[in-house]
């Protein structure tokens, strides 16, 4: 089947995003390419503005919605398995609407999410009437202290 121009202009912008190709647009005319003046660059920016994020983004495979549902999931069952804890309320008696915190304890210290109270009763875990004090980790701090509980006796 053969590709109307739209289609193949559609795909090379799509390559150039990613990439994968460089702004043959531009080639051989270097008097003309500046920030301003770039036509790949704008539609580049154009399709920059264009994009809605969403709870059902997805990256071909899964949604946020599913790949969120899985981290809940997975750290239910993380917090049963290394006696974790939940609770309604963070140290200082303050919480989200319709959130609540669950964490474990790691060698290098704490690991935790917020979580929709929904998933409350899939906690299987110790509940604290307020959590502990934060600890100040980051993300990329839970990520490591949860992989580094595979080497828990």
């Amino acid at each position: 089947m053969r590709k109307s121009m739209t289609d193949r202009n559609r795909e090379r912008a799509e390559q150039v995003a990613r990439g994968w190709l460089t702004h043959k647009l531009c080639e051989g005319a270097s008097q003309y390419h500046n920030d301003q003046e770039c036509l790949t660059d704008r539609i580049l920016a154009a399709m920059n503005e264009a994009r809605v994020v969403c709870a059902e983004t997805s990256d071909g495979y899964h949604t946020f919605n599913e790949l969120y549902g899985h981290r809940h999931a997975l750290f239910s069952v993380i917090c049963k398995a290394f006696n974790g804890w939940k609770s309604r309320f963070h140290d200082d008696g303050t919480m989200f609407d319709g959130w609540f915190i669950a964490g474990v304890d790691t060698p290098k210290g704490q690991a935790t999410y917020h979580l929709p109270l929904t998933w409350w009763e899939r906690f299987h875990c110790k509940e604290l009437e307020r959590a502990p004090k934060w600890d100040g980790h980051t993300p990329s701090d839970v990520i490591e202290r949860i992989a580094e509980l595979e080497r828990r006796p």
